[in-house]
């Protein structure tokens, strides 16, 4: 590699569109072309997170997961940016392998604390953790009642009626039983060593995961990485993501359109200053969904699509621009479709049954398959182009048209409950054409041998 060329991957490297990714003055530069060194990098910054596997938020512990994966065609092969989308899929369906299990562990942990109160106090405390939280009292009283009743889990679906709240009814429930066979009242504050006992059980244990993946549905990736050393090379995606509690209903109530029960957030910056234009090698590393606040504290979806002309010329990219708009709206209707077919996997089970299998749902979500996406378009609603430009792609020389579409919560008032969609219609043949944005000028990064970046960073919450 010439010098040009190191100077070039040097910048590529630590060039950021987050502060927290800033490089310490006097730090000599070191080639690095491996992801999960990259992802290491990351860690080193942030030693609280390293040491942990979390960051506090607003009081509030946020997961923290990592996942990566190799793109499938070298850079100079046809199908590398399909191959780079998939390998960014695939990164994060590992991280959120990683969110299922920290989560099972919790809730086992969860569940013995929990059990080790009298009803009311159990009842008391889920009022006070959603009060805290910041939702109304009286829709607190409602879930915590709901939560806590011996009723099965469908009859409590107006009040429990998102993946998550129904499988943790179910799961409750099923501990009930478990006591009151062994000849306990499940009314009554119970040891945690004979709740560690039923949960070791192995129907309780294959719940207990389909309730941590229910937990990780909705996790957002925080930064995206890509290192591709030289034309021959297939490179590699990486992803750092993040969960919380926050995320989980938000998410939910994007698809539900329910929102009573999500605090409003705090307020965050107008949604386009989340898309770091003024940082073309960071936009090319971004993929998938954002959750973002914008100034009033009101909750949008950033979704970025790419694509590359098949060949030369204008149809070609004509096209392309097609697809990353197709590409960026499928994103946001798999997500959608995602809560919503999960949500109807809790809602087909009976008690007795047990939960939907747990590599089921993490899977759930992949914006290649249909029927998700049929689901998802069903809730699609004020999708706009917030931003376009076309990239050149500093290894392969080819163009990448990348759009950046926005939903809005506020988008969805009326939207479709999770739990009664509406026929199935296929909004995205409907999608606005890429060219209602202002057509954007080619970006050309500088030409190297070696490609490594970070994308674009999500906000913590």
């Amino acid at each position: 590699m010439n010098k040009l060329s190191k100077t070039a991957l040097w910048i590529a490297m630590f060039a950021t569109a987050a502060s927290v990714n800033g490089q310490n003055a006097g730090t000599a530069p070191v080639e690095i072309v491996d992801v999960q060194t990259m992802i290491n990098n990351w860690y080193e910054k942030h030693p609280t997170i390293k040491e942990s596997g979390f960051f506090m938020r607003d009081g509030k512990q946020v997961l923290v997961v990592e996942g990566t994966a190799s793109i499938s065609k070298k850079a100079s092969e046809k199908g590398f940016q399909l191959s780079r989308t998939i390998a960014y899929e695939k990164a994060f369906l590992e991280a959120k392998k990683q969110c299922v299990k920290f989560q099972s562990e919790r809730i086992e942990t969860d569940l013995e604390l929990k059990m080790s109160k009298p009803e009311q106090g159990r009842i008391d405390e889920e009022i006070d953790r959603l009060v805290k939280d910041g939702i109304e009292k009286s829709d607190a009283a409602k879930v915590a009642q709901a939560m806590n009743s011996d009723n099965p889990a469908s009859k409590e679906a107006d009040t429990l009626n998102t993946p998550s709240a129904k499988s943790e009814k179910i799961v409750s429930n099923q501990l009930d039983q478990a006591i009151k066979a062994s000849g306990g009242d499940p009314n009554q504050a119970q040891s945690k060593e004979k709740v560690a006992q039923i949960l070791t059980s192995s129907s309780f244990k294959s719940n207990i995961k389909s309730m941590a993946a229910a937990k990780c549905v909705g996790m957002q990736v925080i930064v995206s990485f890509e290192a591709v050393s030289s034309p021959n090379d297939q490179g590699k995606m990486g992803v750092i993501a993040v969960q919380s509690d926050l995320m989980k209903s938000v998410s939910e109530a994007f698809a539900s359109g329910n929102w009573k029960y999500v605090p409003k957030g705090e307020p965050g910056k107008a949604v386009g200053e989340y898309i770091p234009k003024s940082d073309q090698a960071a936009l090319l590393g971004s993929m998938g969904t954002r959750i973002v606040r914008d100034e009033d504290g009101d909750y949008h979806i950033l979704s970025f699509g790419q694509a590359t002309p098949a060949s030369k010329g204008g149809t070609a990219e004509d096209i392309a621009w097609k697809e990353a708009d197709l590409k960026s709206r499928n994103q946001i209707s798999s997500f959608l479709g995602e809560q919503v077919t999960n949500n109807q996997r809790y809602s087909s089970r009976e008690e007795t049954r047990g939960l939907p299998d747990a590599d089921e749902i993490v899977a759930t979500g992949d914006s290649s398959d249909e029927s998700i996406r049929a689901v998802g378009n069903n809730l699609m609603r004020g999708v706009a182009i917030k931003y376009k430009t076309k990239i050149m792609h500093p290894v392969t020389g080819l163009p990448v048209m990348l759009v950046v579409t926005n939903m809005s919560a506020k988008g969805l008032k009326g939207a479709a409950t999770m739990a009664a969609p509406p026929k199935l219609e296929d909004q995205t043949k409907k999608s606005a054409p890429a060219n209602n944005a202002p057509t954007p000028k080619t970006e050309n990064l500088k030409s190297s041998d070696s490609f490594v970046k970070e994308g674009m960073t999500g906000k913590d919450f």
